[in-house]
């Protein structure tokens, strides 16, 4: 399990998810000598994209290819690769195959850590929806009798962690995980500003950052001045002792 968390898998609904909530992370396992992998489900033309609707000419296909430049040039400042699905949205209608399309990339690619949404956004009808179709795929890439061609049966559990929504307090959102990012904070804020027409969003989480950043200094991270906020969805199993 150790040596599978040197790899992080990020599933996410649209690609500004990942810059905005998880990014620091990223940027920080890869720092560190791990791997990253970023999954967006879907482009993120539907509510995401409203900047870009306003735009004289504007069409899917537009809209679409500049996403793909922005994920494609934040995953590039990041160090991690990226891939976008086009799924549905709004509202997130996944099948049964798109369960084990996620479930042959967990086989393959073996990840120790998962992040992805927290279980409500009132805010947002995709969000709420991703963390149920991330574990029914983790279960289905655990499952020896599962065949899916490509893959070999097994998958150990992973850490899942559900990244912080924009609405915290009326999402229910409680953190008990803060990340420092501070040593990557200059790393996140580039791969935010690959998206300029979030620029609104890049100064809330900025703002957000510092905010968690305090969480962080008061359960003893001392000097930490950018952090994210996440949730642990499972709990945790460790041997020899509490860690010193």
């Amino acid at each position: 399990m150790e040596e599978a968390r040197n790899r992080l898998l990020v599933v996410s609904a649209h690609p500004g998810d990942v810059l905005w909530r998880c990014a620091g992370t990223v940027a920080k396992q890869v720092k560190e000598g791990g791997e990253a992998r970023i999954i967006s489900l879907s482009y993120g033309i539907a509510g995401e994209s409203v900047a870009l609707w306003k735009q004289e000419g504007m069409t899917a296909e537009k809209a679409k290819q500049i996403r793909v430049e922005q994920m494609e040039n934040a995953a590039k400042v990041l160090g991690a690769s990226c891939e976008i699905w086009d799924l549905p949205e709004y509202p997130f209608r996944p099948t049964i195959e798109d369960m084990y399309r996620l479930a042959a990339v967990l086989r393959t690619y073996q990840p120790g850590i998962v992040l992805t949404h927290h279980d409500s956004d009132p805010l947002n009808p995709d969000h709420g929806l991703i963390l149920d179709f991330v574990k029914n795929a983790v279960e289905i890439a655990g499952a020896d009798g599962i065949q899916i061609e490509g893959t070999v049966p097994g998958f150990d559990r992973p850490e899942i962690y559900c990244f912080e929504p924009h609405a915290s307090e009326a999402s229910d959102f409680k953190p008990n995980v803060f990340i420092d990012i501070t040593n990557v904070w200059e790393i996140k804020d580039a791969a935010m500003a690959c998206m300029p027409d979030k620029a609104g969003i890049r100064k809330a989480y900025t703002e957000r950052a510092i905010l968690r950043a305090t969480n962080a200094k008061s359960f003893g991270r001392k000097g930490c001045k950018y952090a994210e906020a996440y949730r642990a969805f499972l709990p945790f199993a460790r041997g020899g002792g509490f860690p010193r």
